[in-house]
C-alpha cells in the first residue's frame, strides 16, 4: 500500500512532456526560451526607467530655462481697482527678477469664477498665473456651481495682500458703543439692519461669525458692490456693515460713521489707532480677507519655488510695502506651502458660519 502511494505521489508531480523527455535538447531550449524573455522583461523595465529619468531631466532643463517668453498674471477683476493694483505693484519688479515681462491680464466676471475657469485649463508650464481670493475654495461650502475643480486646479505660489475690515455703523445709530450695539442687537432681534455688497462674499462671512459670536441678529441687505453701501451706511439707510478698513477710515476719522472695531487679531498698521472688536469688548476673530498668487496645477516645483521666492523679495522691498500700504493692503509674506496651509485653514475658520446661517452664493 505505501509502495502504491509513493508511486501516486509522483505520478502526480510535474513532469516534462514525455516527448521532451524523448529529446534532450528540448529542455535546453526551453531554458534558453526563459532567459530570453527574462530579458526582454528586464530591457523594457530598463527602458520605461530611462523614459521616466529623461522627463525629470527633461523638466528640471526647462525649470532652470525658464522662463523664456512672457508671464501672463491674470486678475479676475477690473483694471483700476484695489486687486489690480496690488497685482501692478509686483508685475513689473517680478518681470526684471525673471527677465520676461509679466503682463497683468484682467479677466473679470462671477466675482473671479471667468478667470479661475480659464486658468484651470491653463498649461501647467509656469506662463500663467492668476490671482485667487481666500474665499476661493469656501465656494463649493456655499453651493456654487463649478466647471472647474478649486481644490485640484491650483497650486499656490506666494501670498499678495489682505485687506482688513472694520464694523462701521450709521452716525444715526444711537448705540456708540460695540457693546450697546451688541445688546440692541440681542434684545431686538432684526431690529437693526447690516449690508453687505454680495452673498457668500467676505463682508457677509464676517456678519455670520459676528452674529455667531455674539448671538445679535440683524436683517441682512444685499448689495451690488461696495459704493452702493457705503453711500447708504453714510446717509443713514442702513445700520451697520463690514467695510474695508481703508475705505471706511477717512469717514470715521469725519465723523460720518460709527466705528465699532476692527474684525483682527491685532490692531492693523493701516490704523494703528483704531482698536479691535476684542478690545471694544465684542469677539476676537479674524474678517480679514486675503489675495494669493497660484499656479495651475501640475507646474512644476522648481518654478513654484523660484516664484514664490521672487514675490516674497518684492513685497519686503520697501518700495512697493509702501505702495501697497497707500493702496489700503497689508502686504502678506508667505512660502507656497505656508499659502496652501493657509487657505486650508480658510475652511476651517468659515464652515461653521456658513453653515449656521446657510449662506449661499448667488
Amino acid at each position: 500500500m505505501a509502495t502504491a502511494g509513493l508511486a501516486l505521489f509522483h505520478a502526480l508531480r510535474y513532469s516534462p512532456p514525455a516527448r521532451d523527455r524523448l529529446r534532450p535538447g528540448a529542455r535546453n531550449r526551453h531554458s534558453a526560451l526563459t532567459r530570453r524573455m527574462a530579458m526582454k522583461k528586464s530591457l523594457f523595465t530598463l527602458l520605461k526607467l530611462v523614459i521616466a529619468m529623461a522627463a525629470l531631466l527633461g523638466g528640471a532643463v526647462q525649470a532652470q530655462q525658464y522662463p523664456t517668453k512672457p508671464v501672463r498674471l491674470v486678475v479676475p477683476f477690473p483694471p483700476g481697482g484695489g486687486t489690480d493694483g496690488a497685482a501692478r505693484s509686483i508685475s513689473g519688479g517680478l518681470g526684471e527678477a525673471l527677465g520676461q515681462p509679466v503682463i497683468v491680464e484682467n479677466r473679470p466676471g462671477a466675482g473671479g469664477m471667468v478667470a479661475w475657469s480659464q486658468v484651470s485649463r491653463a498649461a501647467p508650464d509656469g506662463y500663467t498665473l492668476v490671482m485667487i481670493a481666500n474665499n476661493l475654495h469656501l465656494y463649493r461650502l456655499m453651493q456654487a456651481k463649478f466647471d472647474f475643480d478649486p481644490d485640484a486646479s491650483f497650486v499656490p505660489v506666494a501670498a499678495l495682500v489682505s485687506v482688513p475690515m472694520v464694523l462701521a455703523g450709521s452716525k444715526k445709530l444711537a448705540a456708540d458703543s460695540l457693546r450697546e450695539l451688541i445688546a440692541t442687537g440681542k434684545n431686538s432681534p432684526e431690529k437693526l439692519n447690516f449690508g453687505h455688497p454680495g452673498s457668500g462674499g467676505p463682508h457677509h462671512l464676517a456678519y455670520g461669525r459676528f452674529s455667531g459670536e455674539t448671538g445679535v441678529v440683524f436683517t441682512l441687505v444685499p448689495y451690488k458692490g461696495t459704493g452702493p453701501l457705503m453711500n447708504d451706511l453714510i446717509g443713514g439707510q442702513i445700520d451697520v456693515a463690514f467695510l474695508p478698513l481703508s475705505a471706511a477710515r477717512p469717514h470715521i476719522e469725519s465723523g460720518r460713521l460709527k466705528n465699532y472695531g476692527v474684525a483682527a487679531p491685532r490692531r492693523s498698521d493701516l490704523a494703528p489707532e483704531m482698536p479691535t472688536l476684542a478690545e471694544n469688548g465684542g469677539p476676537a476673530f479674524d474678517a480679514s480677507y486675503w489675495f494669493a498668487i497660484a499656479a495651475p496645477k501640475g507646474t512644476q516645483q522648481p518654478i513654484i519655488d523660484r516664484l514664490g521666492a521672487e514675490i516674497n523679495k518684492l513685497i519686503a522691498a520697501p518700495s512697493v510695502r509702501e505702495s501697497l500700504f497707500k493702496q489700503g493692503f497689508e502686504p502678506m509674506l508667505a512660502t507656497p506651502e505656508q499659502t496652501a496651509k493657509a487657505l486650508v485653514e480658510e475652511i476651517k475658520k468659515w464652515s461653521r458660519p456658513i453653515a449656521d446661517h446657510r449662506i449661499r452664493v448667488e
